[in-house]
């Protein structure tokens, strides 16, 4: 199977719904049982398992309800080491994609013409082959450094 989101191949999956042995059947290959999912637990009945609870996160604190209502755990706030240098931007939304991948491309641009490098990825293959078009049409020079069909791009 191969993601078509991803663009990796995934050995030893299969579909399910006699989905696979109605493939396998097609393509002339000996068709193999199904796999039967035996039993199946939540993330969060799996960490109720255990006696004593413990983590470190950055994102605990808005999440401390449901913390507090699923694991009885309370969160504790640690203040940083010293004090926090990021500039947090404000969000930025597009009516479609198409506006965003061109914002993408502009910022790209941007800190290339600083001399700073950009690492960049992507969710599909779809993605990255459209973003590269676009970096190419920019003249902007890159290296793809990820063969499996996602993009992870630099730029120098």
């Amino acid at each position: 199977m191969i993601s078509q989101r991803l663009g990796l191949c995934f050995l030893g999956r299969r579909w399910s719904d006699r989905l696979h042995q109605a493939v396998e059947a097609k393509e002339g290959l000996p068709i193999q049982n199904e796999t039967v999912t035996l039993a199946s637990l939540s993330y969060q009945n799996f960490f109720l398992q255990f006696p004593k609870l413990c983590g470190m996160t950055g994102t605990a604190a808005t999440e401390s309800t449901e913390f507090e209502s699923i694991y009885k755990l309370k969160v504790t706030i640690v203040p940083t080491n010293k004090p926090m240098i990021r500039k947090d931007e404000s969000n930025v939304v597009f009516r479609a994609t198409s506006g965003k991948w061109r914002a993408v491309v502009v910022e790209i641009s941007r800190m290339h013409k600083t001399g700073r490098p950009v690492l960049v990825a992507t969710t599909s293959v779809e993605q990255s082959d459209s973003l590269l078009e676009q970096l190419k049409e920019a003249g902007i020079p890159y290296e793809k450094i990820c063969p499996c069909g996602r993009l992870l791009l630099q730029t120098n």
